[in-house]
């Protein structure tokens, strides 16, 4: 399909696909609005649409960019004055905060407001020269952006007019005389002091990061257990039933089992969660398997699991990265499932651990995410974040998960990822004395990874017509010895 030409008429198109975004938005909820809708209400075709954008979502970051900005940093210089002037917005200011309203009221998303509360703290933080990754500065800043996300949440379907003028006046005369006396503490404050602590804070940080995150996955195990996508009473039912992820896990490492089989093997699943593909590698032949998981409820529902479908698996809480620690024995096969190292600060401990699980000659397999996914920001094509590891922590809020009716179930909404590129996990495998055995890329995902994927029998994948890229990866890892297991 040739691409719609980029002349004055289109650009004109593209102005009115925003315009629509927010009309549209004001009338129905985010999840609601696509492609199709905005195309048709700006009376142009879905040709044009995807020359501008990648995706929906890629429509609405732009919009917000675009038409909010400004309008964020005089709201939040008016916000911040310690001037007992009238607190009067101008006309852009007033569009903005209309706009913001839209954003963090019920037809926004989580997403979406985050974007904002990320800006306008900046943009506090900017204005005093304050540094967003000391925890204090961010904590403080987070309290400030939350609160205006409150008011601007309570607003929406209100008109911005000057009874909102006059609240925003009460609560920044209560609010910014604080915030600047902090500010310029802060800026005070010996930074030799900061510097000596600075090791003590990290682990601090990395401890509170880790349990966010046990605390977010413990929330998730009901939400799974009881979705379609984990097919749980399919497994319960059916003792024939494989997952698709394990099915296709076993593709994997097949070519490199002796006898092509696992049959006599023992297997440890590490990152388990609620045990549906442990439990699948028995049915695959395997003569045991254990699961281990940092998530004591998600083992609650393991075990439970394993119970009703008859399955003899054994299941162990821990960090997958000192997995050695807690269970003293060795296995045949090591394997790490779709969707498991983003959630470990560092692989170097996760890969010493396994080599000292395996039995000589024993196999490790890691299949995953692939890491050109983290640049994607799992939304479009477009490179937005960084790919390379030892970039820092991933950190969002999301009340859902991955599965379909999980919006607004995940009460702990705090997430922490880590990217881990090809090098960081190659090196990482080989200087625990592991060997490279195989290492391949797949077009195809287990879950949804960007919006815009469609579901096949080999999992999902970008639609007809768009570019093929790698989605997943596997690499088969071996512990060498002088004869083979068998």
């Amino acid at each position: 399909m040739a691409r719609p030409r980029k002349d004055s008429e289109e650009r004109g198109a593209e102005a009115r696909m925003i315009e629509a975004f927010w009309d549209q938005l004001s009338r129905m909820p985010y999840r609601e609005v696509t492609a199709a809708s905005i195309a048709r209400q700006a009376e142009c075709n879905r040709a044009t649409f995807y020359y501008y954008f990648d995706s929906i979502e890629d429509l609405a970051e732009q919009a917000v960019d675009a038409a909010v900005p400004t309008g964020i940093a005089d709201l939040a210089e008016k916000f911040l004055s310690k001037s007992g002037t009238s607190f009067h917005l101008d006309g852009n200011q007033r569009s903005a905060a209309e706009r913001v309203c839209l954003l963090t009221g019920p037809n926004g998303s989580t997403r979406l407001t985050e974007r904002f509360k990320r800006a306008l703290a900046e943009t506090w933080a900017s204005k005093f020269g304050l540094d967003l990754a000391r925890e204090d500065v961010r904590a403080v800043a987070s309290f400030m952006a939350s609160g205006i996300v409150g008011i601007l949440g309570d607003q929406e379907g209100l008109p911005c007019d000057e009874c909102f003028d006059a609240r925003l006046q009460t609560i920044s005369k209560v609010f910014s005389s604080p915030a600047m006396n902090f500010a310029h503490t802060t800026t005070d404050a010996s930074t030799h002091a900061a510097a000596t602590d600075s090791a003590i804070a990290a682990d601090n940080v990395l401890d509170r990061k880790l349990a966010e995150n046990r605390d977010n996955w413990d929330d998730r195990a009901a939400v799974h257990a009881e979705s379609a996508f984990y097919e749980v009473e399919r497994l319960v039912s059916d003792p024939s039933y494989v997952s698709g992820v394990a099915r296709r896990d076993f593709e994997a490492l097949l070519p490199h089992l002796p006898q092509a089989s696992l049959a006599g093997l023992s297997v440890l699943h590490l990152q388990c969660h609620i045990g549906t593909d442990t439990i699948s590698w028995l049915r695959l032949g395997a003569r045991e398997a254990w699961g281990l998981d940092f998530s004591p409820t998600s083992l609650a529902h393991a075990r439970r699991i394993a119970q009703r479908a008859g399955a003899n698996a054994t299941f162990v809480e821990g960090d997958a990265r000192f997995a050695s620690h807690v269970i003293e024995r060795t296995f045949d096969v090591v394997v790490t499932g779709t969707g498991a190292i983003t959630w470990l600060p560092d692989l170097g401990d996760w890969a010493h651990s396994i080599a000292e699980m395996l039995v000589p000659g024993g196999m490790s397999l890691l299949r995953d995410d692939h890491p050109l996914l983290d640049a994607l920001g799992y939304e479009s094509l477009t490179i937005t974040e960084d790919y390379l590891s030892g970039t820092g922590s991933i950190d969002y809020e999301s009340d859902e998960s991955y599965v379909e009716g999980s919006a607004g179930k995940i009460a702990h909404t705090a997430n922490h990822n880590w990217r881990h590129d090809f090098q960081e996990i190659v090196d990482s495998l080989l200087a625990a004395g592991l060997s490279i055995e195989a290492l391949r890329e797949s077009p195809y995902a287990e879950w949804k990874a960007l919006p815009f994927l469609v579901e096949t029998e080999q999992g999902w994948t970008t639609p007809e017509g768009m570019p093929k890229i790698p989605l997943n990866f596997a690499i088969v890892a071996r512990k060498p010895q002088d004869q083979r297991i068998g």
